[in-house]
């Protein structure tokens, strides 16, 4: 009788890769911290969030890309592509009575799609723009973090 360990699932947005590779970001610090509590957890990373990472932070930090390299390559991450909710984020994003409630970015209307998906297995978000998502982890019981 095997037993299959349940690992709980968390879904990163940019922010946090940002902090956990530039030493001089806000949220360096912070970001260390949280990831050696999730590093064993399935680590549920949106394609828009690479483009950002890699496109931004990381362009002029080799260190920084070995080190997204090494985390992307684990057994323990999982890539999920955008193509289900890009047109819903878009349309949202130019929506004129969006824009004027408050300015998310592109990026961060991409996850507000996924974390409305219900056949998503979500456990946690990992943001610093907590904002942008908490009516959504509320309704789903999506455990939101933004600090530790």
């Amino acid at each position: 009788m095997s037993s299959k360990i349940i690992k709980k699932r968390v879904l990163l947005d940019s922010c946090f890769w940002f902090g956990l590779f530039d030493n001089g970001d806000e949220h360096y610090n912070k970001s260390q911290d949280i990831y050696l509590l999730i590093k064993d957890y399935v680590l549920v990373i949106p394609f828009p969030t690479l483009y950002e990472t890699i496109n931004t932070k990381l362009q002029r930090n080799l260190k920084g890309i070995i080190q997204f390299e090494k985390i992307l390559r684990q057994e323990n991450i999982e890539f999920l592509q955008d193509d289900d909710y890009k047109m819903s984020a878009f349309d949202n994003t130019i929506d004129p009575s969006n824009y004027q409630k408050r300015k998310i970015s592109f990026v961060d209307m991409v996850i507000r799609e996924m974390v409305k998906d219900i056949n998503l297995n979500i456990d946690y978000l990992i943001t610093y723009n907590p904002k942008d998502f908490e009516d959504l982890c509320q309704i789903r019981r999506i455990e939101l973090i933004s600090t530790i």
